[in-house]
Protein backbone atom coordinates (compact mmCIF):
# COMPACT_ATOMS: atom_id res chain seq x y z
CA UNK A 1 0.00 0.00 0.00
CA UNK A 2 1.54 3.39 -0.77
CA UNK A 3 0.54 6.62 0.62
CA UNK A 4 0.96 9.69 -0.52
CA UNK A 5 -0.20 13.44 0.81
CA UNK A 6 0.75 16.67 -0.67
CA UNK A 7 0.89 18.18 2.98
CA UNK A 8 4.98 17.07 3.18
CA UNK A 9 6.23 15.79 6.22
CA UNK A 10 5.20 17.28 9.87
CA UNK A 11 2.60 19.45 8.53
CA UNK A 12 -0.41 16.90 10.55
CA UNK A 13 0.89 13.95 10.08
CA UNK A 14 3.24 12.07 11.80
CA UNK A 15 6.34 11.36 10.01
CA UNK A 16 6.72 7.79 9.72
CA UNK A 17 3.54 7.18 8.20
CA UNK A 18 3.74 9.56 5.04
CA UNK A 19 6.56 7.35 3.01
CA UNK A 20 5.70 9.82 0.00
CA UNK A 21 4.91 13.49 -0.52
CA UNK A 22 3.88 15.38 -3.34
CA UNK A 23 6.78 18.11 -4.22
CA UNK A 24 6.20 20.35 -7.33
CA UNK A 25 3.50 21.43 -10.05
CA UNK A 26 4.03 21.65 -13.93
CA UNK A 27 2.94 25.11 -14.90
CA UNK A 28 5.24 28.33 -16.22
CA UNK A 29 8.64 28.12 -15.78
CA UNK A 30 9.28 24.65 -14.78
CA UNK A 31 12.99 24.50 -14.39
CA UNK A 32 13.20 27.34 -11.87
CA UNK A 33 9.89 26.44 -9.98
CA UNK A 34 11.61 23.11 -9.35
CA UNK A 35 14.51 24.85 -7.84
CA UNK A 36 12.64 26.21 -5.93
CA UNK A 37 10.79 23.57 -4.59
CA UNK A 38 14.37 21.27 -4.34
CA UNK A 39 15.65 21.97 -0.89
CA UNK A 40 11.88 20.73 0.55
CA UNK A 41 12.64 17.67 -1.54
CA UNK A 42 16.17 17.25 -0.27
CA UNK A 43 14.73 17.37 2.91
CA UNK A 44 12.44 14.75 2.58
CA UNK A 45 14.94 12.51 1.90
CA UNK A 46 16.41 13.65 5.22
CA UNK A 47 13.05 12.53 6.86
CA UNK A 48 13.09 8.85 5.06
CA UNK A 49 10.21 10.12 2.72
CA UNK A 50 10.50 10.00 -0.49
CA UNK A 51 9.71 12.81 -2.95
CA UNK A 52 7.04 12.42 -5.64
CA UNK A 53 8.25 15.04 -7.97
CA UNK A 54 5.16 15.94 -9.75
CA UNK A 55 2.14 16.56 -10.59
CA UNK A 56 3.10 17.62 -14.37
CA UNK A 57 0.19 18.45 -16.75
CA UNK A 58 1.16 18.49 -20.31
CA UNK A 59 -0.43 21.73 -21.39
CA UNK A 60 0.67 23.07 -24.92
CA UNK A 61 3.82 24.77 -24.53
CA UNK A 62 5.57 22.10 -22.39
CA UNK A 63 8.98 21.16 -23.58
CA UNK A 64 10.57 17.73 -23.42
CA UNK A 65 13.74 19.76 -22.37
CA UNK A 66 11.69 21.16 -19.63
CA UNK A 67 10.24 17.59 -18.56
CA UNK A 68 14.23 16.11 -19.34
CA UNK A 69 14.99 18.85 -16.51
CA UNK A 70 12.94 16.97 -14.17
CA UNK A 71 13.08 13.63 -14.68
CA UNK A 72 17.37 14.16 -14.42
CA UNK A 73 16.09 15.32 -10.61
CA UNK A 74 14.22 12.09 -9.95
CA UNK A 75 16.99 10.20 -10.62
CA UNK A 76 19.16 12.52 -8.43
CA UNK A 77 16.61 12.33 -5.65
CA UNK A 78 15.65 8.85 -6.18
CA UNK A 79 11.69 9.87 -6.35
CA UNK A 80 9.40 9.49 -8.83
CA UNK A 81 7.86 11.64 -11.16
CA UNK A 82 4.01 12.02 -11.81
CA UNK A 83 1.90 13.00 -14.76
CA UNK A 84 -1.48 14.49 -14.67
CA UNK A 85 -2.78 14.55 -18.11
CA UNK A 86 -5.52 12.65 -20.50
CA UNK A 87 -5.62 10.38 -23.20
CA UNK A 88 -7.53 13.34 -25.76
CA UNK A 89 -5.00 15.69 -24.13
CA UNK A 90 -2.06 13.74 -25.60
CA UNK A 91 -3.22 12.89 -28.28
CA UNK A 92 -3.24 16.91 -29.38
CA UNK A 93 -0.22 17.63 -28.04
CA UNK A 94 2.49 18.15 -30.99
CA UNK A 95 5.15 16.33 -28.59
CA UNK A 96 3.48 13.87 -26.20
CA UNK A 97 5.47 10.64 -27.31
CA UNK A 98 8.49 11.78 -27.34
CA UNK A 99 8.08 13.49 -23.97
CA UNK A 100 6.32 9.79 -22.27
CA UNK A 101 9.26 7.55 -24.04
CA UNK A 102 11.50 10.06 -22.03
CA UNK A 103 9.95 9.63 -19.01
CA UNK A 104 9.83 6.44 -19.56
CA UNK A 105 13.32 5.77 -20.42
CA UNK A 106 14.51 7.45 -16.83
CA UNK A 107 12.11 5.53 -14.87
CA UNK A 108 13.61 2.39 -16.21
CA UNK A 109 17.16 4.10 -15.43
CA UNK A 110 16.16 5.21 -12.03
CA UNK A 111 15.44 1.73 -11.31
CA UNK A 112 18.25 -0.02 -12.27
CA UNK A 113 20.45 2.51 -9.96
CA UNK A 114 23.79 2.62 -12.13
CA UNK A 115 25.09 5.94 -11.10
CA UNK A 116 27.11 6.58 -8.33
CA UNK A 117 26.39 8.83 -5.19
CA UNK A 118 28.63 11.56 -6.95
CA UNK A 119 26.90 11.63 -10.40
CA UNK A 120 23.50 11.56 -8.54
CA UNK A 121 24.06 14.34 -6.38
CA UNK A 122 25.74 16.29 -9.78
CA UNK A 123 21.77 15.77 -10.90
CA UNK A 124 20.44 17.35 -8.17
CA UNK A 125 22.11 20.30 -9.14
CA UNK A 126 19.48 23.54 -9.83
CA UNK A 127 19.93 24.76 -13.34
CA UNK A 128 21.82 21.89 -14.75
CA UNK A 129 20.16 19.93 -17.65
CA UNK A 130 21.16 16.58 -18.85
CA UNK A 131 20.57 14.49 -21.28
CA UNK A 132 19.92 10.40 -21.05
CA UNK A 133 20.96 7.69 -24.05
CA UNK A 134 20.79 4.05 -23.79
CA UNK A 135 24.60 2.77 -23.95
CA UNK A 136 26.06 1.73 -27.34
CA UNK A 137 26.32 -1.80 -26.34
CA UNK A 138 22.41 -2.23 -25.86
CA UNK A 139 22.74 -2.56 -21.75
CA UNK A 140 23.61 0.39 -19.65
CA UNK A 141 23.13 4.15 -19.57
CA UNK A 142 25.32 6.97 -21.13
CA UNK A 143 24.51 10.36 -19.20
CA UNK A 144 25.33 13.52 -21.75
CA UNK A 145 25.45 17.22 -19.93
CA UNK A 146 23.81 19.81 -21.78
CA UNK A 147 23.46 23.70 -21.93
CA UNK A 148 20.43 24.90 -23.87
CA UNK A 149 20.21 28.19 -25.88
CA UNK A 150 17.10 30.47 -25.08
CA UNK A 151 14.19 28.68 -27.38
CA UNK A 152 13.32 30.75 -30.41
CA UNK A 153 10.61 31.83 -32.56
CA UNK A 154 11.83 32.10 -35.82
CA UNK A 155 8.77 33.99 -37.47
CA UNK A 156 10.87 35.15 -40.53
CA UNK A 157 14.47 34.38 -42.34
CA UNK A 158 15.65 38.16 -41.82
CA UNK A 159 19.23 36.67 -40.96
CA UNK A 160 18.67 38.09 -37.55
CA UNK A 161 16.05 35.52 -36.26
CA UNK A 162 17.52 32.32 -37.85
CA UNK A 163 20.98 32.63 -37.00
CA UNK A 164 23.16 31.88 -33.73
CA UNK A 165 26.34 32.05 -32.23
CA UNK A 166 27.29 29.18 -30.14
CA UNK A 167 30.67 28.83 -28.38
CA UNK A 168 31.78 25.35 -27.53
CA UNK A 169 34.02 25.50 -24.40
CA UNK A 170 35.09 22.53 -24.46
CA UNK A 171 38.38 21.26 -25.55
CA UNK A 172 37.21 19.32 -28.33
CA UNK A 173 34.02 19.06 -30.67
CA UNK A 174 31.05 18.36 -29.17
CA UNK A 175 27.18 17.54 -30.58
CA UNK A 176 24.91 20.27 -31.49
CA UNK A 177 21.15 19.27 -30.70
CA UNK A 178 18.33 20.64 -32.63
CA UNK A 179 14.67 21.07 -32.01
CA UNK A 180 12.49 22.03 -34.90
CA UNK A 181 8.56 22.68 -33.72
CA UNK A 182 5.74 24.02 -35.70
CA UNK A 183 3.65 25.51 -33.39
CA UNK A 184 -0.63 25.72 -33.53
CA UNK A 185 -0.67 28.75 -35.48
CA UNK A 186 -2.28 28.03 -39.38
CA UNK A 187 -1.90 31.30 -39.79
CA UNK A 188 1.20 32.68 -42.21
CA UNK A 189 2.39 35.92 -41.00
CA UNK A 190 1.85 37.55 -44.30
CA UNK A 191 -1.96 37.93 -42.91
CA UNK A 192 -1.23 40.60 -40.69
CA UNK A 193 -0.11 42.93 -43.21
CA UNK A 194 -2.59 42.11 -45.74
CA UNK A 195 -4.81 44.99 -46.88
CA UNK A 196 -7.75 45.77 -44.72
CA UNK A 197 -6.99 45.28 -41.73
CA UNK A 198 -8.22 46.99 -38.77
CA UNK A 199 -5.36 48.95 -36.22
CA UNK A 200 -7.09 47.96 -33.11
CA UNK A 201 -4.36 49.62 -30.39
CA UNK A 202 -1.07 50.94 -31.79
CA UNK A 203 0.61 50.99 -28.79
CA UNK A 204 2.23 54.41 -29.59
CA UNK A 205 1.37 55.94 -26.67
CA UNK A 206 1.80 55.04 -23.29
CA UNK A 207 -0.42 57.65 -21.48
CA UNK A 208 -3.74 56.72 -23.81
CA UNK A 209 -3.92 53.94 -21.15
CA UNK A 210 -3.84 55.72 -17.95
CA UNK A 211 -7.14 55.28 -16.34
CA UNK A 212 -10.43 57.46 -17.01
CA UNK A 213 -12.24 56.83 -14.33
CA UNK A 214 -11.01 55.16 -10.81
CA UNK A 215 -14.92 53.93 -9.84
CA UNK A 216 -14.64 52.41 -13.30
CA UNK A 217 -11.25 50.76 -12.82
CA UNK A 218 -12.36 49.30 -9.59
CA UNK A 219 -15.36 47.32 -11.01
CA UNK A 220 -12.93 45.60 -13.21
CA UNK A 221 -10.45 45.00 -10.30
CA UNK A 222 -12.20 44.18 -6.90
CA UNK A 223 -10.46 43.07 -4.09
CA UNK A 224 -8.95 44.02 -1.33
CA UNK A 225 -5.20 43.23 -1.98
CA UNK A 226 -5.58 45.12 -5.10
CA UNK A 227 -3.47 48.68 -5.35
CA UNK A 228 -4.85 51.20 -7.96
CA UNK A 229 -3.35 53.96 -9.91
CA UNK A 230 -3.52 56.23 -12.69
CA UNK A 231 -1.15 53.63 -14.72
CA UNK A 232 -2.65 50.47 -13.67
CA UNK A 233 -3.86 47.77 -11.11
CA UNK A 234 -1.66 45.00 -9.46
CA UNK A 235 -1.64 42.40 -6.99
CA UNK A 236 -0.17 43.89 -3.73
CA UNK A 237 3.52 43.04 -3.58
CA UNK A 238 3.58 44.02 -7.42
CA UNK A 239 5.39 47.18 -8.80
CA UNK A 240 3.93 47.53 -12.70
CA UNK A 241 5.22 50.71 -15.49
CA UNK A 242 3.94 50.77 -18.86
CA UNK A 243 6.08 53.09 -21.37
CA UNK A 244 6.45 53.92 -25.08
CA UNK A 245 9.49 53.28 -27.13
CA UNK A 246 10.55 53.23 -30.72
CA UNK A 247 13.58 51.12 -30.45
CA UNK A 248 13.33 47.44 -31.80
CA UNK A 249 10.05 47.79 -32.70
CA UNK A 250 7.84 45.45 -34.75
CA UNK A 251 5.25 46.86 -36.58
CA UNK A 252 4.59 51.06 -36.82
CA UNK A 253 5.98 53.49 -34.97
CA UNK A 254 6.53 52.60 -31.28
CA UNK A 255 5.81 50.01 -29.29
CA UNK A 256 4.55 49.41 -25.65
CA UNK A 257 7.19 48.18 -22.77
CA UNK A 258 4.89 46.39 -20.05
CA UNK A 259 7.17 45.80 -16.92
CA UNK A 260 6.57 44.10 -13.46
CA UNK A 261 8.39 43.23 -10.57
CA UNK A 262 7.10 41.00 -7.96
CA UNK A 263 8.53 41.24 -4.52
CA UNK A 264 5.37 39.21 -3.03
CA UNK A 265 4.28 35.23 -3.40
CA UNK A 266 3.99 33.22 -6.70
CA UNK A 267 0.79 34.51 -8.32
CA UNK A 268 0.83 38.21 -8.73
CA UNK A 269 -0.64 39.94 -11.62
CA UNK A 270 -0.68 43.42 -12.92
CA UNK A 271 -3.04 45.12 -15.76
CA UNK A 272 -3.27 48.07 -17.71
CA UNK A 273 -6.51 49.62 -19.69
CA UNK A 274 -7.67 52.24 -21.85
CA UNK A 275 -11.47 53.32 -23.54
CA UNK A 276 -10.97 53.70 -26.80
CA UNK A 277 -12.55 57.61 -27.90
CA UNK A 278 -14.56 55.60 -30.73
CA UNK A 279 -16.15 51.64 -30.41
CA UNK A 280 -13.82 49.97 -33.00
CA UNK A 281 -15.32 47.53 -35.66
CA UNK A 282 -14.05 44.73 -36.03
CA UNK A 283 -17.30 42.72 -37.50
CA UNK A 284 -15.66 41.60 -40.78
CA UNK A 285 -12.70 40.52 -39.12
CA UNK A 286 -12.31 36.68 -39.04
CA UNK A 287 -9.26 37.14 -36.14
CA UNK A 288 -7.09 39.30 -34.09
CA UNK A 289 -2.46 39.70 -34.46
CA UNK A 290 -0.39 40.69 -31.68
CA UNK A 291 3.46 40.73 -31.70
CA UNK A 292 4.63 39.75 -28.57
CA UNK A 293 8.12 40.20 -27.45
CA UNK A 294 8.57 37.86 -24.75
CA UNK A 295 11.03 37.39 -21.71
CA UNK A 296 10.58 33.56 -21.48
CA UNK A 297 9.61 33.64 -17.98
CA UNK A 298 6.16 31.70 -18.18
CA UNK A 299 4.06 34.17 -17.42
CA UNK A 300 0.69 34.41 -18.62
CA UNK A 301 -0.23 37.47 -20.87
CA UNK A 302 -3.98 38.09 -21.23
CA UNK A 303 -5.55 40.27 -23.69
CA UNK A 304 -8.97 41.05 -22.83
CA UNK A 305 -11.86 43.35 -24.55
CA UNK A 306 -14.88 44.32 -24.03
CA UNK A 307 -18.08 45.34 -26.37
CA UNK A 308 -20.13 48.17 -25.83
CA UNK A 309 -22.83 46.00 -23.51
CA UNK A 310 -19.74 44.49 -21.32
CA UNK A 311 -19.40 41.52 -22.50
CA UNK A 312 -15.87 40.15 -23.04
CA UNK A 313 -13.21 37.94 -24.95
CA UNK A 314 -10.28 36.93 -23.67
CA UNK A 315 -7.36 35.41 -24.81
CA UNK A 316 -4.51 34.63 -23.29
CA UNK A 317 -0.77 33.63 -24.80
CA UNK A 318 1.72 31.61 -22.16
CA UNK A 319 5.16 33.56 -22.43
CA UNK A 320 7.77 30.52 -22.66
CA UNK A 321 9.29 32.21 -25.52
CA UNK A 322 11.84 35.06 -25.70
CA UNK A 323 11.77 37.49 -29.02
CA UNK A 324 8.92 38.60 -31.27
CA UNK A 325 5.99 36.38 -31.77
CA UNK A 326 3.01 36.78 -33.60
CA UNK A 327 -0.04 35.95 -31.72
CA UNK A 328 -3.18 35.37 -33.76
CA UNK A 329 -6.78 35.08 -31.83
CA UNK A 330 -10.26 34.20 -33.59
CA UNK A 331 -12.90 35.65 -33.31
CA UNK A 332 -15.04 33.28 -33.39
CA UNK A 333 -13.97 31.62 -30.18
CA UNK A 334 -15.81 34.46 -28.64
CA UNK A 335 -19.25 33.87 -28.71
CA UNK A 336 -21.96 36.56 -28.05
CA UNK A 337 -19.53 39.47 -28.37
CA UNK A 338 -20.43 42.16 -30.26
CA UNK A 339 -17.26 42.92 -32.54
CA UNK A 340 -19.36 45.80 -34.24
CA UNK A 341 -19.03 47.91 -31.08
CA UNK A 342 -15.33 46.84 -29.69
CA UNK A 343 -15.30 49.44 -26.68
CA UNK A 344 -12.38 48.84 -24.24
CA UNK A 345 -8.99 46.68 -24.43
CA UNK A 346 -7.45 45.50 -20.76
CA UNK A 347 -3.67 43.98 -20.93
CA UNK A 348 -2.76 41.78 -18.12
CA UNK A 349 -0.10 39.95 -16.58
CA UNK A 350 -0.31 36.99 -14.43
CA UNK A 351 1.10 34.21 -12.99
CA UNK A 352 4.26 36.14 -11.36
CA UNK A 353 6.94 34.23 -9.87
CA UNK A 354 7.75 36.06 -6.54
CA UNK A 355 10.88 37.62 -6.34
CA UNK A 356 11.30 38.01 -10.32
CA UNK A 357 11.71 41.03 -12.46
CA UNK A 358 9.17 40.72 -15.77
CA UNK A 359 9.10 42.59 -19.42
CA UNK A 360 7.24 41.98 -22.45
CA UNK A 361 6.98 44.37 -25.06
CA UNK A 362 3.21 44.83 -27.28
CA UNK A 363 3.18 45.99 -30.87
CA UNK A 364 0.06 46.87 -33.28
CA UNK A 365 -3.05 44.89 -32.19
CA UNK A 366 -4.92 44.81 -35.82
CA UNK A 367 -8.08 43.06 -36.67
CA UNK A 368 -7.15 40.46 -39.63
CA UNK A 369 -10.22 40.48 -42.17
CA UNK A 370 -9.17 36.97 -43.84
CA UNK A 371 -7.15 34.02 -42.21
CA UNK A 372 -5.47 31.43 -44.56
CA UNK A 373 -4.12 28.42 -43.92
CA UNK A 374 -0.19 28.66 -43.55
CA UNK A 375 1.99 26.46 -45.67
CA UNK A 376 4.09 23.49 -44.76
CA UNK A 377 7.64 23.99 -43.46
CA UNK A 378 9.33 22.09 -46.39
CA UNK A 379 13.10 21.05 -46.04
CA UNK A 380 14.34 22.46 -43.12
CA UNK A 381 17.90 22.47 -43.00
CA UNK A 382 20.84 23.78 -40.57
CA UNK A 383 24.19 25.32 -41.40
CA UNK A 384 27.23 24.89 -39.02
CA UNK A 385 29.77 26.54 -39.96
CA UNK A 386 29.08 26.64 -43.51
CA UNK A 387 28.42 22.66 -43.69
CA UNK A 388 24.55 22.44 -44.49
CA UNK A 389 22.56 19.32 -43.69
CA UNK A 390 18.71 19.39 -45.69
CA UNK A 391 16.34 17.37 -43.81
CA UNK A 392 14.16 15.36 -46.02
CA UNK A 393 10.64 16.33 -44.91
CA UNK A 394 7.59 18.35 -44.68
CA UNK A 395 6.32 20.02 -41.36
CA UNK A 396 2.95 20.56 -40.33
CA UNK A 397 1.05 22.26 -37.73
CA UNK A 398 2.29 20.59 -34.54
CA UNK A 399 4.65 18.15 -35.59
CA UNK A 400 8.39 17.94 -34.74
CA UNK A 401 11.96 16.96 -35.41
CA UNK A 402 15.04 16.31 -33.08
CA UNK A 403 18.73 15.83 -33.90
CA UNK A 404 20.07 14.27 -30.34
CA UNK A 405 23.68 13.24 -31.04
CA UNK A 406 23.21 9.26 -30.02
CA UNK A 407 19.25 9.53 -30.60
CA UNK A 408 19.81 10.22 -34.42
CA UNK A 409 17.59 12.74 -36.16
CA UNK A 410 13.82 11.77 -35.97
CA UNK A 411 10.67 13.15 -36.81
CA UNK A 412 7.47 13.27 -34.75
CA UNK A 413 3.76 13.60 -36.37
CA UNK A 414 2.55 14.92 -33.04
CA UNK A 415 0.75 13.57 -30.55
CA UNK A 416 1.00 9.83 -29.72
CA UNK A 417 2.04 8.57 -32.89
CA UNK A 418 6.00 7.02 -32.60
CA UNK A 419 8.97 8.86 -34.12
CA UNK A 420 10.44 7.91 -37.54
CA UNK A 421 14.22 8.00 -37.97
CA UNK A 422 15.05 10.25 -40.78
CA UNK A 423 18.31 9.56 -43.07
CA UNK A 424 20.62 12.68 -42.87
CA UNK A 425 24.16 13.57 -42.79
CA UNK A 426 24.13 14.00 -38.31
CA UNK A 427 27.59 14.43 -38.79
CA UNK A 428 27.05 17.97 -39.69
CA UNK A 429 26.13 18.78 -36.37
CA UNK A 430 29.02 19.02 -34.61
CA UNK A 431 30.30 22.57 -32.85
CA UNK A 432 34.22 23.07 -32.54
CA UNK A 433 35.59 24.33 -30.12
CA UNK A 434 35.67 27.90 -29.95
CA UNK A 435 32.80 30.05 -32.00
CA UNK A 436 29.75 28.51 -34.30
CA UNK A 437 27.87 30.19 -36.24
CA UNK A 438 24.05 28.55 -37.28
CA UNK A 439 21.85 29.21 -39.89
CA UNK A 440 18.27 27.82 -39.90
CA UNK A 441 16.72 27.43 -43.18
CA UNK A 442 14.24 25.74 -45.81
CA UNK A 443 12.91 25.69 -48.90
CA UNK A 444 10.60 29.00 -49.37
CA UNK A 445 9.02 28.06 -52.48
CA UNK A 446 5.71 27.55 -51.51
CA UNK A 447 6.34 30.59 -48.83
CA UNK A 448 7.45 30.31 -44.88
CA UNK A 449 4.90 29.54 -42.73
CA UNK A 450 6.11 31.36 -39.39
CA UNK A 451 5.52 29.97 -36.27
CA UNK A 452 8.83 27.80 -36.00
CA UNK A 453 9.94 27.44 -32.42
CA UNK A 454 13.92 25.95 -32.59
CA UNK A 455 15.55 25.17 -29.45
CA UNK A 456 19.38 24.23 -30.09
CA UNK A 457 21.81 23.06 -27.38
CA UNK A 458 25.62 21.90 -26.74
CA UNK A 459 26.24 18.33 -24.99
CA UNK A 460 29.23 16.19 -24.18
CA UNK A 461 29.45 12.83 -22.58
CA UNK A 462 30.12 12.93 -18.56
CA UNK A 463 33.63 10.56 -17.56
Amino acid sequence: MLYQTSNGTGSNLIWHIVPRSASADGHGDLKKYLDERLPGMEGMAANWTRSDVGWYYMFADVRPDQIEYVCAKTIGLDGSISIETSLATMDQHARARQMIEMVGRYEQCRLARPFSDGVREQLREPGKDFKLFPAGSGSGWQLYRAIYEEPRYVESLDGTQNVWTIRNDQPAACPLGVEIARGSRNVPTGDYDQPGTVTVESFDDAAAFRWDDEARAKRYFPGADVTLTAEGAAKQGVNASLATTNQGTRAGNGCAVLAATNTGPRGGWCAVGRKFPQPVDLSRCQGLGLWIDGDGQGETLRVQLHDAAGRSAVYNVLVSFSGWRLCVFRTSKAAGFDWSKTERLLVWLQGLAGGTSFQVRLDDLRGLPELHPAPLLVQPAVQVNGQTVTLPVRLDSMQALTAAGPDGIRFWPGGMQPSQAVDAAASVLMLQPGENRITFSTDTTAAYPGDINVLLYRMWPME
